[in-house]
């Protein structure tokens, strides 16, 4: 009995068959999945923000503190829009002072009441 060349072959069509589901199955488990956890744990992570400028008319420089975080300087007679993180709450902290430390602003704001404000802080005339 002579087997032919197209039976000698089809075990081997079988294996490189079932070759690509494995490779699939391995690429999805090692690589896709990860992927996906992280997208949704950045998603689900994801702070809510704001924008909000900050214009000092004055002609001193001041410090702004948002919520207890190291100061940004405003320079004298300057504009700044700053991306804000709000906490659970939707509010920010803002305090603003001179560089002695005498307190200019002081207030937890909504993102209601900075709406309300145009998104604008401003200090001085």
């Amino acid at each position: 009995m002579t087997v032919s060349q197209s039976e000698r072959e089809a075990p081997l069509e079988f294996k490189l068959t079932g070759l690509p589901g494995a490779v699939n199955y391995t690429l999805i488990r090692v690589f896709i999945l990860p992927i996906v956890a992280v997208v949704l744990l950045g998603v689900a992570s994801c702070e809510p923000s704001i924008d909000v400028t900050f214009e000092n008319k004055t002609e001193a420089s001041l410090l702004l503190f948002v919520n207890g975080n190291s100061p940004e300087e405003l320079e004298p007679l300057s504009i700044h829009t700053f991306t804000i993180l709000t906490d659970d709450r939707n509010r920010i902290a803002i305090k603003i002072t001179t560089e002695p430390g005498e307190v200019l602003l002081n207030e937890v704001l909504t993102e209601e009441k900075l709406e309300q404000r145009g998104r604008r802080i401003v200090i001085g005339n």
